[in-house]
C-alpha cells in the first residue's frame, strides 16, 4: 500500500512541477488561455501530491490542504480575463493564515526571533511602499486590506523558517517575494518580467511551503 501511495506521490509532484513550468512559459510568452488551464492545474496537482504523501499527521495535511485550497481559488480570481483583485487578496490572505496552524508546531522560537530582525523591517519598508501606491489606486480601505496582507504574509515567513526545514524555509520566504514583486508591479511601478517572476517564485513557494507535511508522520 505505501509503495504504491509514494508511487502515486511522486508522479503528482513531477506532473506539478511540470504544469508550473507550462505556466511559466504561458506567462513569458503572453498565452492566456495557456496559463489559465495552467495555473490551477498546479495547484490541483500539488493538493493531489499533498494529499498521497504517506504518513503525513492528518492535522497538518488538512490544513495545508486547506491553505492551497485557497490559493487556488485565488489563482482563479487573479486571473488576467477576472482580475477580481480584492477578492483574490481575500482568499490568499486566508490561505496564509491557514499555513499558520501546519507550520505553527514545527516552529523553533529562537529561530523565528533572529529571523524577525531581518523580516520586520524588510517587510516593513515593501510593505510601506506598496501600501501607499494601493492608497492612490483604491483609497484607504485597499491601503488598509494590504497591511493587514502583508502581516499574514510576513506570519507565513517568518513560521517557515522557524521550521529550520530548508524546503519549507525556501518556500516561505519565496512566496513573500512573490507577493512582494506583485503589488510592487501592481501599486508602484512595473518591474521587468514581473508577471513571470512573480508565478515562478510564487509555484516554487507553495511547493516548498506543502512540504510540511513531510516533517510530521504517523504511524
Amino acid at each position: 500500500m505505501i509503495p504504491t501511495m509514494l508511487q502515486s506521490s511522486t508522479a503528482l509532484l513531477v506532473l506539478t512541477l511540470l504544469a508550473a513550468a507550462l505556466d511559466w512559459w504561458a506567462v513569458a510568452t503572453d498565452r492566456r488561455r495557456l496559463e489559465e488551464v495552467a495555473k490551477p492545474a498546479v495547484m490541483v496537482l500539488l493538493i493531489g501530491w499533498v494529499l498521497t504523501v504517506p504518513g503525513a499527521d492528518p492535522t497538518v495535511r488538512t490544513w495545508v490542504v486547506v491553505a492551497l485550497g485557497l490559493s487556488l481559488v485565488g489563482d482563479v480570481l487573479l486571473l488576467p480575463r477576472i482580475d477580481v483583485f480584492v477578492g483574490g487578496l481575500a482568499a490568499f490572505l486566508l490561505g496564509h493564515l491557514a499555513f499558520v496552524p501546519a507550520l505553527l508546531p514545527h516552529a523553533d522560537g529562537l529561530t523565528g526571533g533572529i529571523a524577525a530582525l531581518g523580516l520586520v523591517p524588510a517587510a516593513a519598508f515593501v510593505g510601506r511602499r506598496i501600501a501607499d501606491g494601493a492608497r492612490q489606486h483604491g483609497g484607504q480601505p485597499l491601503a488598509s486590506a494590504v497591511v493587514v496582507y502583508v502581516v499574514a504574509v510576513g506570519a507565513t515567513a517568518l513560521l517557515a523558517v522557524a521550521s529550520r526545514a530548508p524546503l519549507v524555509m525556501l518556500g516561505g520566504l519565496l512566496f513573500a517575494t512573490s507577493d512582494g514583486v506583485l503589488g510592487w508591479n501592481r501599486f508602484v511601478a512595473p518591474l521587468p518580467n514581473g508577471r513571470t517572476i512573480v508565478h515562478v517564485t510564487y509555484h516554487l513557494a507553495q511547493v516548498g511551503l506543502a512540504t510540511v507535511v513531510t516533517l510530521s508522520t504517523v504511524a
